[in-house]
């Protein structure tokens, strides 16, 4: 610690104006102080400044650590901006230490100089089409506004449900499978399948089962001795 004691500051915000000083700076043969900054956001403008300088000793140590500063930068000497220094009047190898630890800025960059002059709005502005004797506007029909401002909006388009009706579409697919059959008939006229009553052998003497052309009664067994196989 130097001679001149020590600053410790802890805040999340540390905003410095108006020739505003936070500075441990020693008189005589005494060393600077220590000054210890710790905050999220260091502004300091209008020639604020952070010191921990000696007049004839060693100058004092100053660590800041934030995530950003705006309006000052470490210097050798004071100057009629925002400093940070710990230098002393015996030279620069009596010059205390400064460390700063901005990941997000840059203190040696400043500030930026924004430009005095302002955009001419007129300069933005397209100039139009003038007017001239061939100009028409024509409105045919409402185009959906209402004729009264209080009357709801209505388009002129009418909404027409061209769906089919279910008894309708019914019909139609009938009347549709009705062509259908109609031009593919089907014979439905078959063949009676009538019982055979006897055998017989026919030429190349294979035996089959045929039936007489009157028709046998149900009752009577097709099988006749008349007609065994001798």
């Amino acid at each position: 610690a130097g001679d001149n004691g020590n600053i410790i500051l802890d805040s999340q915000l540390i905003l410095m104006r108006d020739r505003s000083n936070i500075t441990t700076n020693a008189e005589g043969d005494a060393t600077g102080g220590n000054i210890t900054i710790d905050t999220d956001l260091l502004v300091a403008l209008d020639n604020s400044d952070i010191t921990a300088n000696a007049e004839d000793s060693f100058g004092g140590r100053v660590i800041i650590n934030a995530l950003g500063i705006f309006g000052t930068e470490f210097r050798e000497q004071q100057t009629p901006d925002s400093d940070i220094t710990a230098s002393s009047q015996l030279g620069a190898s009596f010059s205390g230490t400064v460390e700063i630890n901005a990941p997000y800025s840059d203190p040696s960059a400043g500030l930026f100089e924004l430009p005095d002059n302002f955009v001419n709005p007129k300069l933005l502005v397209a100039t139009g089409c003038g007017t001239s004797d061939g100009n028409r506007f024509v409105q045919i029909g409402r185009g959906g506004l209402p004729t009264d401002p209080t009357q709801p909006l209505v388009g002129e388009t009418l909404w027409m449900d061209l769906r089919p009706l279910p008894r309708h579409t019914a019909r139609r697919r009938k009347n549709r499978n009705h062509a259908s059959n109609a031009s593919n008939p089907v014979n439905s006229r078959r063949s009676r399948v009538i019982e055979a009553n006897r055998w017989m052998i026919n030429n190349d003497g294979v035996v089959e089962l045929v039936a007489d052309s009157v028709q046998s009664s149900p009752f009577i067994s097709w099988f006749s001795p008349y007609y065994c196989l001798r």
